[in-house]
């Protein structure tokens, strides 16, 4: 395999143009008159993005966000902003090839002065759809006071234990009662505490008999009556058949879980529209219910901490492959970790600079998309957190933003963290301009559609030491 360099290297543009004439020294012929065929321009490309944030109702437009168009090199070629319902609709500057959305208007609080969203390679013109910002200034919070969404839900599994004993109880968030809660150790035999995520109206749980060949759940309400929250688990509750999943082509060195969904209305634009019936690892449990939750995925993940000079580095790489309702699934690999893409990354900024040339080409041909995440404090104290979406390969070049943010005084190397991430559906369009106009129909993935069926995903983070 390719070995991945990331070498500072200057970009450069050249423009050559050539002309050629010619002469006749033949008799003139006569002279016949044309109308001249007018010339037509060439069509402009343009881009539209919508600027929102998340408000009280969801989804709220954030208005007068900066729009930067930069060339080749950086530099600015034009600038807009998004308008009073957060939309910004152009044609593209003929020589721009990136597009900054740059956020000033932050409430206070949230230890930064600017956020930044950089798109790279919209030449060709798009619709980039809705980009998140954070809470503007003046917006003065929602009525009702938050409310955590984590609760300690009590569980009495009493009966359980009498009526199939040496069986597991699996909560849905993958707690074996009794056994994996070193916060909340049983005190009273059959009854635990769990923390709780989420809706607090109904609850799921699995029963696994003791070979791990058969399963059953059961849907429960908590009593009303109980403080805490208290739910008591009964024989009679448990009336959903588990389905194996069968993991025998899954065989990988590192850990795996099966989370299933249940497709929901939402009330809130722009909420997830998944609900999580059980997510739990493999060694909790290899079962799904199909009578309980629509779709359903086996997850596997790689992970792996080290240490390179003056960083901590953590790799999580991950995948997602559809489990069908008879508990069968084409595996979907994670990517394999490598022990050069860290290093090598430090080794080609080790001028401090945000420019530089990168290639993450051959470390996976599934892959289409790198997120960059960079969170850079400027000369002047200036926290700043910008994300640049781009290709596999290619060049981040010093991008400007004139008086809007100051990011040239920032130091690459005095970052305390940053990110690298890699993903993409393999069975999404190939390359990163198609694959980013597929993603853009859809916030959150589709499980319908026959694109989504698996993920892939490579996450490199950065910690000062």
């Amino acid at each position: 395999m390719k070995k991945n360099i990331f070498v500072l290297l200057p970009v450069a543009a050249a423009l050559s143009l050539t002309g050629c004439g010619s002469s006749s020294k033949d008799e003139p012929s006569p002279v016949v008159t044309e109308t001249p065929t007018p010339a037509i321009p060439p069509a402009l490309k343009s881009i539209e993005l919508k600027t929102v944030f998340e408000g009280c109702a969801g989804e709220e437009p954030k208005s007068n966000v900066n729009i930067v168009f930069h060339d080749a090199l950086g530099a600015i070629v034009g600038q807009g902003a998004s308008n009073s319902e957060g939309i910004f609709k152009g044609d593209i500057p003929a020589d721009a090839k990136h597009i900054s959305i740059v956020d000033t208007d932050i409430k206070d609080g949230l230890q930064i002065n600017g956020e930044v969203v950089t798109h790279m390679d919209i030449e060709d013109g798009l619709n980039l759809g809705t980009v998140s910002f954070n809470v503007p200034n003046s917006y003065q919070g929602c009525d009702v006071p938050a409310v955590s969404p984590c609760i300690e839900l009590r569980v009495d599994y009493t009966e359980i234990q009498s009526a199939y004993p040496h069986h597991t109880v699996v909560s849905q968030r993958g707690n074996i009662l009794g056994l994996h809660n070193p916060d909340h150790l049983d005190t009273v035999p059959g009854l635990t505490e769990i923390q709780s995520c989420g809706e607090h109206d109904v609850f799921q749980f699995a029963l696994v008999s003791p070979d791990g060949t058969v399963a059953k759940a059961a849907s429960v309400k908590p009593s009303q009556y109980l403080t805490p929250l208290t739910v008591k688990l009964v024989a009679e509750d448990f009336i959903y058949e588990g389905v194996a999943v069968d993991t025998a082509n899954s065989e990988f060195e590192g850990e795996s879980s099966i989370t299933s969904y249940l497709k929901e209305e939402v009330d809130l634009e722009g909420a997830y529209p998944y609900k999580t019936i059980f997510s739990a690892s493999t060694t909790a449990m290899q079962f799904i219910f199909p009578d309980l939750a629509e779709y359903h995925q086996y997850r596997a993940y790689l992970d792996e901490d080290i240490e390179i000079g003056e960083y901590a580095i953590s790799r999580r790489h991950s995948s997602r492959s559809t489990i069908t309702e008879s508990g069968q699934f084409d595996f979907e690999a994670p990517i394999s970790l490598t022990n050069s893409i860290e290093a090598d990354f430090l080794l080609g900024n080790v001028n401090n600079s945000f420019s530089f040339d990168y290639d993450f080409s051959n470390l996976d041909d599934r892959l289409r998309v790198v997120s960059w995440n960079f969170f850079p404090t400027n000369a002047a104290g200036e926290s700043l957190q910008w994300r640049i979406l781009s290709d596999t390969s290619g060049t981040i070049p010093e991008f400007q933003f004139g008086t809007l943010l100051d990011i040239h005084s920032a130091d690459f190397a005095a970052m305390g963290n940053f990110e690298i991430m890699l993903w993409s559906h393999p069975y999404g369009p190939e390359g990163f301009k198609a694959y980013r106009e597929f993603i853009r129909q859809h916030k959150y993935a589709d499980f319908d559609k026959a694109e989504y069926k698996s993920f892939v995903q490579a996450i490199y983070s950065f910690r000062k030491l």
